[in-house]
């Protein structure tokens, strides 16, 4: 996924977590800048 910056015009690529809880059926979703496991944790 790519992240524009209005102010500069900028191109980030960013990466997303993506979770659903089960019962509740609620989805979390979550962009970072790098798929190192700093920015996971």
């Amino acid at each position: 996924m790519n992240v524009y910056d209005r102010l500069t015009g900028e191109v980030t690529k960013a990466y997303l977590f993506v979770a659903t809880l089960p019962f509740s059926m609620y989805t979390y979703v979550y962009a970072c800048k790098s798929m190192k496991q700093e920015e996971w944790i």
